[in-house]
Order: C-alpha cells, then sequence, then structure tokens
C-alpha cells in the first residue's frame, strides 16, 4: 500500500459548511484551503455526522436550571453518604480491619 497517498481525513469548521449551503457556491470557502470537491459535498448535504453534547443547544436560563438541580442533588447526596458514615460509626464497623479470606485470592494449589 502505498502510504504516501494516505492522509487523515481534515476537519471544518461547521460555520465553513454553513456557509457554502447557504450561498451555494463552492469556491467561496476556496482561500481557506478547502477542496472543491468537499464544499460540492456539502451543498448536496453529504458530510459525516458530528459527535455533539446536548447541553450546547441549551440556552443560558436552561443551563442555570439544570446547575441549579444538579446543586440539589449533589446536597442530597452530600447528606445521604453522611448519613451512612454515621451509621457505620454507631455500628462500630471498622473496615480497616476487616480481612479477607485468602483462600480467594490463592493461585496456586
Amino acid at each position: 500500500m502505498n502510504t504516501s497517498r494516505c492522509r487523515s481525513p481534515r476537519t471544518y469548521d461547521h460555520r465553513l459548511k454553513e456557509l457554502v449551503q447557504t450561498v451555494g457556491d463552492p469556491d467561496v470557502v476556496a482561500d481557506l484551503g478547502v477542496p472543491r470537491t468537499t464544499a460540492l459535498g456539502w451543498i448536496r448535504g453529504e458530510y459525516r455526522p458530528v459527535v455533539t453534547a446536548d447541553v450546547l443547544e441549551l440556552d443560558a436560563v436552561r443551563l442555570q436550571a439544570e446547575v441549579l438541580t444538579l446543586r440539589r442533588r449533589v446536597r442530597m447526596l452530600g447528606a445521604i453518604v453522611r448519613l451512612l458514615v454515621a451509621l457505620l460509626r454507631a455500628l462500630g464497623v471498622r473496615l480497616e480491619q476487616i480481612r479477607l479470606p485468602e483462600q480467594g485470592f490463592s493461585r496456586g494449589g
């Protein structure tokens, strides 16, 4: 296989794709080094799907609401952890004194 001809696919800004699709002219991004065939593919709608996070689509108010919800959840989980630690202490459980049986970990016969 001739590796001199292989190259990794380039990644382009989504705004360039949108510009080419809006204008409909593949030459509008030629000065930026985008191949004409790539731009023609964008016009025809031939491009790979982009992996993104859904939070990027949210507006500031929805993000703030989500932050408040997550903060409330963190407070609740923190309280649960503190209760569990208090319960373990009240019962006298000491995890550093518990030994595991060695037979389960030996690899010999």
